[in-house]
């Protein structure tokens, strides 16, 4: 088999099993989430925003429950809220809680808060106008 052909039938193997999983690693079809998680991030862009900066170190439907979660800790979802009500240490010590929203609650607890920051001060509050949406 020449060259182009292998590198051919690798592509479509890869297609094909990326077919095959599809369903079972998507967040959103598959059972990794609870359905009040998915309707959240499916929704708000801010807390998809939360569960992408989450998403590192820890299974995927830890980091992506993480702001469903966080919105039961806290009784609201609100970027301009937590950042009134909140420093980096509370948000840590609001993540540590068992049982703990993250694996390494002091760095995930920065870089939410800083999310929260330039979320609110270059886009007005909504993650869906980094890339120019209106959301």
């Amino acid at each position: 088999m020449n060259p182009d052909m292998k590198h051919k039938d690798m592509l479509k193997r890869l297609f094909d099993y990326e077919d095959y999983i599809q369903n079972d690693y998507n967040l959103f079809k598959g059972e990794l989430l609870g359905s009040s998680e998915k309707a959240l991030i499916s929704t708000n862009m801010n807390a998809f925003l939360f569960g992408l900066i989450s998403d590192q170190s820890v299974k995927a439907e830890l980091a992506w429950s993480l702001s469903y979660r966080l919105q039961e800790r806290l009784g609201y979802f609100d970027l301009k809220r937590m950042l009134s009500e909140l420093d980096t240490s509370k948000l840590e010590t609001i993540i540590k809680e068992k049982p703990a929203l993250h694996r390494y609650p002091a760095n995930v607890a920065k870089y939410l808060y800083s999310a929260c920051e330039l979320i609110e001060r270059k886009y007005g509050g909504k993650a869906g106008r980094v890339q120019g949406h209106q959301s």
